[in-house]
């Protein structure tokens, strides 16, 4: 079993030092393969990546005694195994991609392939303390699988209309104009089944109401924040806001005072608080209304704004859940 050597310190400032005996792997991902490492081990395991390949990894990590098991998030190819390591006991880390290009390039590491990565993975889960501890949740997977396509639709609609503004032959204005309709029922059906699938659980259902109860935020909105954002509730502001890639960051060097900048995290849900902002701080919410006056009167853009204003709707459902009361309720607590 391989030990990596960690470094403390006593109250009298002497150094002491602790053990860390897990054994870590790292999967680097594909959408028929999986390339296996274990830190400290030479040699790779390469496997289908379908149920039978999942079952003979499984047993190759029970076998070298592999407590923890990294893998890089890609576009969803790592969903399933990850589901079924959980499911068989080991602790499961997902890594962004921008984690792992971080850690090659600490390393100085440029050489890339498949056993490459999966070796660059082990040893960055290895030495990475997730900071998200939350048990996985898989009913998550199909509901949020639910909602994205029911964003793929609404993106559809949007791009049929502005071909509809450029199309000037009336049968292709018909045909056109047709499929924005059937879009539209479709998109109005899948969100209905959506509602219902979400309802059927009772935690799920509390958290959507309560976060519904917040002015500027819709049913669109809601189904957004409870799916896409499973810790809200349980995070500071300061985390909820970098996790949705709303957290502004700094850029800072010397005399250079470069534009501060949002960026990263998850971005569907991102647009979805972006989306609600632009009405919730002009019509629906008053606080919103007086932020958004507020940094405009001190010279901020409408987009500057606007981000604000996205950022403080977010967290506001993380209070109202973290509270369990809703938005009246909550309001007047505070």
């Amino acid at each position: 079993m391989v030990a990596g050597t960690l470094g403390s310190f006593d109250k009298d400032g002497s150094k002491k030092m602790t053990q860390s005996t897990t054994l870590t792997a790292g999967i680097d991902t594909s959408k028929d393969k999986l390339d296996v490492a274990i830190h400290g081990q030479a040699g790779r395991l390469t496997v289908e990546n379908n149920p039978s390949g999942w079952e003979l990894l499984a047993d190759h990590l029970r076998r070298a005694s592999v407590v923890r098991v990294g893998i890089e998030a890609t576009g969803g190819y790592e969903r399933k195994v990850m589901r079924y390591l959980q499911r068989e006991g080991f602790t499961v880390v997902l890594l962004q991609p921008l984690q792992v290009k971080a850690f090659a390039v600490m390393r100085l590491q440029r050489a890339k392939s498949d056993g490459i990565d999966a070796g660059l993975i082990a040893a960055c889960t290895f030495l990475f303390d997730p900071p998200n501890k939350l048990p996985p949740d898989p009913r998550f997977d199909a509901l949020t699988d639910q909602l994205t396509f029911i964003e793929q639709i609404e993106e559809d609609i949007a791009r049929f209309k502005t071909r509809l503004e450029h199309v000037a032959d009336k049968r292709l204005l018909r045909m056109v104009s047709a499929d924005i309709k059937r879009l539209q029922t479709r998109r109005a059906a899948e969100l209905k089944r959506l509602m219902a699938s979400l309802r059927a659980h009772a935690d799920l259902a509390n958290r959507f109401d309560l976060v519904l109860s917040i002015p500027g935020i819709a049913e669109r909105t809601a189904l957004a924040l409870v799916l896409r954002m499973p810790e809200l509730g349980q995070l500071s502001r300061e985390e909820a806001a970098s996790l949705v890639g709303l957290a502004p960051f700094v850029h800072q060097s010397g005399k250079l005072k470069g534009e501060t900048h949002i960026g990263g995290g998850r971005a569907r849900l991102r647009r979805s608080l972006y989306a609600a902002a632009q009405a919730a701080s002009f019509f629906w919410n008053p606080a919103l209304k007086a932020l958004y006056a507020r940094l405009i009167a001190r010279g901020k853009s409408h987009k500057s704004a606007i981000v604000a204003c996205a950022r403080k709707l977010l967290i506001f459902a993380n209070t109202v859940v973290q509270r369990g009361t809703p938005w009246i309720a909550a309001g007047a607590a505070a």
